[in-house]
């Protein structure tokens, strides 16, 4: 008998599948309780109730491996089983397939904890599961479903299984004889029974209505019964007579006799009201919304789906009409002099450089200008880059704080420079003057109420709700938003994105805009989560690149330590990696992409000799240069 017993409940959301391999990896009692509210762990010495001591605990018995690659898996683990944004849970994905792209175990030659418990937080992530199931991170897929086939966390799994089964059934049992309405109160209880009168009530119609019967009885409420007469092509007055006969028959007389078409017109007018307050107010036109229905078609199965598809196709309707402004956060706003210019200066542009149709706008240039501290932050001094709407300049010097804020810059015109050469193109704004009035604008964007795409029937509420759903930042627009844009315009803040106004200033209140999501990924992630914590050191240095082109190193930028291009001796670059048995060997001999080899093996020469054997062929085809070595 093991000295060590996990009691932990089937019904806990999410499930810490983690400890539950642990455990049974390591032939630990499992004890399955619905009464247990947290899981413990006992052991020789005592009980442990802290979830990661029982982690601690269990990974000590299993083994570890090298300590530092360990503790850097714990890490990955941890972060695996909260992850709910898209970009932060494919980044982590990316990260452990590459990993195993040549490895069976995450750490060493066996099964180790730190196995168990990154396939543990994967299990108990949905998304994680989902994202997989596409099939693009085939080492990844290999290794979670070997680890998932180990005799002992097949025990693990069957014996869940089991003692969700054996809950359910004693749940059903137990309703049968508590019949109620938690909460319920005598003489506020009103139920309904709306069967469809386009057909004969069924043994399921029975049960429903005998129910809702039953309960209003119970609390002195009353039951209504209301024909849900929304299908009239199959609808009879035959089968709505029937109906009524049938519920005499089983004694159940409802309070209040309905149709669902007695409503359609307050139905109606809530809908409508509903699209102009939690969608329109959003930026959602009713040509998308028209457009994304109609593309879906009629079905009578029940669908999820995503935001991105209705976003994107909302942001091809608003782009090509959609007046281009500029605004800049207000927040250590920086001020720029640019050597060259001319007096202050007045010029009329378009509102949309693809579609003059919008309107045109009055833009100021002046030897003074404002960046935005993030722009200026990143600007090196030499460096040119391209001031939008007016050309090239170059940095000259830039003066910042002691605590890294950038307070002022110095740029010079070289409005020759060829805009295509540059990296960085910047929005801007005149400094405001007399002549040059400034708006205050406030953008606003919302987060998910919930953290959880789909709530669990054991959810509770307070865990999954978003700390922060609203988030505001005060910017300086320049002054065509003041005379030209009105409640409930579709308008771009360039390098920003899509935004409606919500709010005109009046003197009181500033312009206040919400940002309206365009279908990307990044527009739509939760902000409520914050970057993946994937350990830079858990995986070696030379990690195996998926979709090489021209060089390139995939969906994983190139391997930690291995210079681009930089080869030392025959085939080899330098491995960044403390091993002194891993070798980085490039995958065409003397060129190619690197590709990383830990062996025990002893070196050897080469068969062929130092130098590599060119076999002649007698061919009419053309003859191509190898791709790598095209410049």
């Amino acid at each position: 008998m093991s000295e060590l017993t996990l009691s932990l409940s089937p019904a806990t959301t999410p499930f810490p599948f983690t400890i539950l391999v642990l455990a049974s990896y390591v032939s630990a009692n499992l004890n399955f309780d619905v009464e247990v509210k947290t899981p413990v762990l006992r052991t020789r010495d005592g009980e442990v109730t802290d979830l990661e001591q029982i982690v601690a605990t269990l990974s000590t018995t299993v083994g570890q491996g090298e300590s530092t690659k360990h503790a850097s898996f714990v890490a990955l683990a941890k972060s695996l089983s909260t992850l709910t944004a898209y970009p932060d849970v494919l980044a982590a994905l990316d990260l452990l397939d590459d990993h195993l792209a040549y490895r069976t175990f995450l750490v060493g030659h066996a099964v180790t904890s730190a196995d168990l418990l990154v396939w543990g937080a994967m299990k108990s992530n949905s998304q994680v599961l989902g994202i997989l199931k596409r099939n693009q991170h085939v080492h990844l897929s290999r290794w979670y479903s070997y680890v998932e086939n180990l005799p002992t966390t097949q025990r693990a799994l069957t014996s869940l299984t089991e003692a969700k089964a054996n809950k359910a059934r004693s749940t059903k049992t137990a309703t049968s004889f508590n019949l109620g309405l938690p909460g319920a109160v005598e003489g506020q209880v009103i139920t309904r029974f709306p069967p469809e009168p386009s057909g004969y009530l069924h043994i399921g119609h029975a049960k429903a209505a005998i129910l809702n019967q039953q309960f209003a009885s119970m609390y002195k409420g009353k039951l209504i019964i209301r024909f849900d007469d929304t299908n009239p092509a199959k609808e009879k007055e035959e089968f709505e007579n029937t109906i009524l006969e049938d519920l005499k028959l089983m004694d159940i007389r409802g309070d209040r006799f309905t149709h669902t078409s007695d409503y359609f017109q307050e139905l109606h007018d809530l809908c409508v009201q509903m699209i102009k307050t939690g969608i329109r107010r959003r930026g959602l036109t009713v040509e998308a919304l028209k457009q994304y229905m109609l593309s879906q078609g009629p079905s009578q199965a029940t669908i999820m789906l995503e935001w991105d598809g209705i976003w994107a196709t909302n942001k091809k309707i608003i782009d090509p009409v959609a007046p281009r402004y500029w605004a800049l956060e207000k927040k250590d706003i920086v001020k720029v002099t640019i050597e060259g210019a001319g007096a202050v200066e007045v010029k009329t542009l378009p509102l949309h450089k693809k579609n003059p149709d919008v309107g045109e706008k009055s833009t100021v240039y002046g030897p003074d200008i404002y960046l935005e501290q993030e722009d200026a932050a990143s600007l090196e001094d030499n460096e040119e880059v391209t001031l939008m709407d007016w050309g090239n300049a170059i940095v000259k010097s830039k003066t910042t704080s002691g605590s890294g804020v950038v307070e002022s810059i110095t740029v010079t015109l070289h409005l020759e420079g060829d805009f295509k050469k540059t990296k960085k193109k910047l929005t801007w704004l005149a400094v405001e003057s007399l002549s040059n009035t400034l708006t205050p604008v406030t953008l606003l964007d919302y987060d998910y109420l919930i953290t959880k795409k789909k709530l669990e029937e054991n959810d509770s509420v307070a865990d999954v709700v978003t700390p922060q759903t609203e988030f505001k930042t005060d910017c300086l627009a320049d002054a065509n938003v003041a005379k030209q844009v009105k409640k409930g315009d579709i308008i771009q803040f360039e390098r920003k994105g899509y935004y409606i106004c919500d709010q005109v200033g009046d003197g009181t209140h500033g312009f206040e805009f919400v940002k309206i999501p365009d279908g990307r990924v990044a527009s739509l992630a939760s902000k409520a989560t914050p970057g993946a914590a994937t350990p830079a050191d858990s995986v070696d240095a030379g990690s195996k690149p998926k979709a090489v082109a021209k060089g390139g190193w995939g969906k994983s930028g190139p391997p930690t330590g291995v210079p681009s291009g930089n080869t030392t001796g025959k085939g080899k670059v330098p491995a960044s990696s403390a091993d002194p048995n891993e070798n980085v060997m490039l995958s065409e001999g003397s060129r190619g992409f690197p590709i990383p080899v830990t062996t025990k093996m002893y070196p050897v020469q080469r068969v062929g000799g130092p130098s590599e054997v060119v076999a002649e062929a007698d061919t009419k085809m053309y003859k191509v240069p190898n791709i790598y070595d095209v410049q």
